[in-house]
């Protein structure tokens, strides 16, 4: 009998220790369990603080939509925007929420639409303008390369980089100039009272927290046109460079390279669209959308200010990087998808562990080269000399000579006259120079600014 009732108690004992342990771990069971949709089982977890209600960060990574103040027209075509764009969505626009995606196309990329802006063009501007010609074309010229050309581009940085004329034969290439002009005007009509209108390539890459610290000194209701400035011809009757007086003026206008990213302010978007379908009419047969923009920009009052940290190419040694290691690089073209999660890694860590959101030019250098020196045959570096030596027989020498002056970053070695240029800039290399070897010192390109 003692046995029994002794056994019965340890029973009840062990229940309630089961219960105590787990029991508020188990979710209770809600009386229309079964009946819930899956909309309905999800709130109902969340509000409870489930597991599954999406967790804050534990880093330092941003709040979504801080780049409020920006509206993006991201500018593809349709043998490359499944190849491309997803890369760019996924990091750099991750936390943009004002996005326009553009085309010579319809598709979709998951929930995002990609609006055509290309077809029939010039007959639906033709109309909003009230025109009517007999026999006006309907259908704009096409862009067209020599095939040297297309030859010499694609041998140029191959496996590096997207590749400029990689592409010409495809018709997103072609119809490539039409998509700058009908893109800001459907950007600015999806996004009226944005700051600043932004228009990429599928193939560039923007550091968004720079540029917005980059422009936080400028007034967006005053008329800014920013980018990477150059030159150009072919279009507006323009036969040769203009690199003379008046370059930048309202006469002879720079552009903004298209592939670095056109900024175009609120108060400058105001007076092109006055002009907008004009100016899609009128430029028509001009080569290439970046000039369309400029000069639709230049009719209607504005012009190209200079920009800095705006680069044609990725971070690699097809640029000049500045001579100040702490500046803050604002855009790159011509990158991979590759490239795009090496750069977006670059500022992650600069979020998580630095505790900073702009990314400092020398940390992109770092992750795109050897922290340790390294040797490039065939090339010079021709800028910064702070020492000449002459008489040195060796590129190893040239090297050992560079490691011993405190603010030698690169150095070049002239084999035939055996002179050692020792350097304080990394400069922009030229590569494919027989009788030259260059290099550059590991760990000396590095922001010691607090």
């Amino acid at each position: 009998m003692r046995k029994g009732l002794a056994a019965s108690i340890i029973a009840s004992l062990l229940l309630v220790l089961i219960v105590y342990t787990f029991g508020s771990r188990l979710e209770p069971r809600s009386p229309s369990f079964e009946a819930e949709t899956f909309s309905a089982k999800m709130q109902r977890l969340q509000s409870d603080n489930h597991l599954l209600r999406p967790q804050k960060p534990s880093t330092k990574h941003p709040k979504s939509n801080r780049f409020a103040q920006f509206a993006v027209a991201l500018k593809t075509g349709g043998e490359t925007l499944h190849e491309r764009v997803p890369m760019q969505l996924l990091t750099f626009l991750s936390e943009v929420d004002n996005i326009v995606l553009i085309g010579d196309t319809s598709a979709k990329i998951g929930e995002r639409n990609v609006v055509d802006v290309y077809t029939d063009l010039y007959a639906k501007t033709r109309k909003k303008l009230g025109i009517v010609e007999v026999g006006a074309e309907d259908e704009p010229f096409k862009r067209t390369i020599k095939k040297e050309d297309v030859n010499a581009f694609k041998n140029q940085g191959q496996g590096k980089r997207v590749i400029s004329g990689q592409d010409v034969s495809t018709d997103g290439w072609q119809a490539d100039a039409h998509k700058n002009l009908p893109g800001f005007q459907v950007l600015v009509e999806t996004y009226p009272d944005a700051d600043w209108y932004l228009m990429i390539d599928d193939d560039t890459y923007v550091v968004m927290d720079n540029l917005a610290q980059y422009l936080e000194a400028k007034n967006p209701n005053e008329p800014h046109f920013i980018g990477r400035n150059n030159y150009f011809k072919g279009c507006d009757g323009v036969t040769q460079f203009h690199t003379g007086p008046g370059a930048g003026t309202a006469e002879h206008p720079y552009i903004a390279q298209g592939g670095s990213g056109i900024i175009i302010s609120r108060g400058a978007m105001k007076k092109m669209t006055k002009g907008l379908n004009q100016c899609i009419i009128k430029y028509q047969n001009c080569w290439a959308g970046d000039i369309r923009t400029a000069l639709c920009l230049r009719d209607n009052g504005v012009v190209v200010s200079w920009g800095d940290g705006f680069y044609e190419n990725p971070p690699l040694d097809e640029i000049r990087f500045p001579d100040d290691p702490c500046s803050l690089p604002n855009t790159f073209h011509h990158v991979l998808p590759s490239q795009m999660q090496t750069l977006y890694e670059v500022e992650r860590e600069n979020w998580n562990f630095r505790g900073t959101l702009t990314t400092t030019m020398d940390r992109i250098f770092a992750a795109f080269h050897s922290s340790e020196s390294f040797v490039e045959k065939d090339t010079n570096r021709p800028d910064g000399d702070i020492e000449v030596h002459n008489d040195v027989e060796t590129a190893d020498k040239c090297q050992n000579l560079c490691t011993k002056v405190q603010f030698c970053l690169a150095w070049t070695f002239d084999e035939i006259g055996g002179h050692c240029r020792l350097k304080n800039r990394l400069g922009e290399p030229k590569s494919g120079l027989k009788g030259y070897t260059s290099g550059v010192i590991g760990g000396r390109y590095t922001c010691k600014r607090v």
